[in-house]
């Protein structure tokens, strides 16, 4: 799932993209840009990042919890982004069932982010989803407070955090965010580096925030591998043999719920590294996307395809202003921001 919850409105897009990187830059998790050290996820989160709840989480879940999340994945895996009212009324019917379930709660967060995070889709601004964000947010905390030990809920609870903390100009909440993230990172950094690059990646083009962005995939990388990706000559084929399904590690890799993962991954980073203006490592990080033994079918090949052709021209299209003509949305802002990884 894309862990960014912010395709404003172009207007609302620049101020919240401003103020979620500056309290991020100001809390930056350490070790970014370093040499990545593995870690193993705690089994709960810290407590001063919880938020409180007098409700044990349910230990089995309901038929109707059980039917929401296949019909949440079922969407997501298609990309049928105008399902989402459909699965969000399945799995509000399941909250209300069972307010204890914790894979509901994160679900019903996970699907307002996916609405926000494509609402390029539509076309035109809608300023409703500010109430997306809140409401994601929201169900996030439950989701956390209940059960703490998915370190993946923790970072899309910073994004949200950061991101409602932005559109209120809220500085308290933008701290609390970013605290949350860099606990996210310490816990998962496999994964949550990724949601930190997705957050950062708003940042202008030549900023010290936008290079953090790019220094937190290398990092990820380096994790994914077991050592250090060759920055010069970045290429995959030597690591392809590491594929696994079990560990922290799985998340490098594709999955039955984000079966082109990898694609999406390396198609990300190389739009972050043509932002910045280096086309052609961004070349070569594209080109990694096409050794996934899956890109044969993955929907967004030919999308792929053209961003290593037109790479030099997307300098300046990526690094625009959201208000420009020329402005092409890419991370957290792209109409297909969640389903490059998820959809079949």
């Amino acid at each position: 799932m894309s862990p960014a919850p912010h395709a404003l409105p172009d207007t609302l897009r620049a101020t919240a993209c401003a103020l979620t990187v500056a309290a991020l830059s100001a809390c930056v998790a350490p070790g970014v840009g370093e040499p990545a050290q593995p870690t193993q996820a705690p089994t709960t989160l810290a407590p001063t990042t919880q938020a409180p709840t007098t409700k044990r989480a349910s230990t089995t879940r309901t038929p109707a919890a059980q039917g929401a999340s296949q019909l949440m994945w079922a969407a997501l895996n298609q990309g049928d982004y105008a399902a989402i009212d459909r699965v969000l009324q399945a799995l509000q019917a399941a909250y209300l069932q069972d307010p204890a379930d914790a894979t509901t709660a994160a679900n019903i967060g996970f699907v307002q982010m996916w609405r926000v995070s494509e609402s390029a889709r539509n076309g035109k601004p809608d300023p409703s989803v500010l109430a997306n964000v809140a409401t994601a947010r929201r169900f996030l905390e439950e989701s956390v407070a209940l059960d703490g030990s998915d370190a993946r809920r923790q970072g899309f609870r910073a994004s949200t955090r950061l991101a409602e903390g932005a559109m209120h100009r809220d500085p308290a909440l933008q701290r609390l965010g970013a605290a949350d993230m860099q606990d996210a990172v310490r816990a998962w950094p496999q994964f949550n580096l990724f949601t930190l690059a997705r957050n950062l990646g708003g940042a202008p083009a030549g900023s010290k925030t936008l290079q953090q962005a790019i220094d937190a995939l290398w990092q990820a990388q380096d994790l994914c591998i077991g050592g250090t990706l060759p920055r010069h000559d970045p290429d995959m084929r030597p690591y392809m043999g590491l594929q696994t399904g079990e560990g922290l590690n799985r998340v490098c890799w594709n999955s039955a719920i984000a079966p082109h993962n990898f694609e999406g991954f390396f198609l990300d980073w190389g739009d972050l590294l043509v932002k910045s203006g280096d086309a052609a490592t961004a070349r070569k990080i594209y080109a990694n996307a096409k050794l996934s033994q899956d890109y044969g079918t993955w929907p967004w090949r030919e999308l792929l395809e053209a961003r290593i052709r037109d790479a030099d021209v997307n300098v300046a299209r990526f690094a625009a202003p959201a208000d420009a003509p020329q402005y092409v949305p890419i991370g957290r802002g792209s109409p297909i921001a969640c389903v490059s990884c998820h959809q079949k």
